[in-house]
């Protein structure tokens, strides 16, 4: 089960990114989309294998290097993956 504090966290990088204007429109765009992606899963109650898919899209991506708000929706997907058992 995922628990409320890093749902929280989830909600909390889709909000950021949902607002951001800091970043390059490509690198919005692409955080927006897997933001808003994980709110669905999150919301659909979907199995682990698809947020593990998700994971590896972010690391595809290189959201990490996109400065916190990267970062910080990368560990909110890892946060997640852990409670799921991942």
């Amino acid at each position: 089960m995922i628990q409320k504090r890093n749902i929280e966290a989830c909600e909390h990088a889709f909000g950021y990114w949902k607002q951001n204007t800091t970043h390059t429109e490509a690198d919005r765009r692409t955080c927006q989309t897997l933001a808003t992606q994980l709110m669905a899963l999150i919301k659909a109650k979907a199995p682990a294998a698809e947020f593990l898919a998700l994971e590896e899209r972010c690391e595809a991506a290189g959201i990490d290097a996109m400065g916190h708000g990267g970062f910080g929706l990368h560990s909110a997907i890892i946060a997640v993956l852990s409670d799921l058992g991942v």
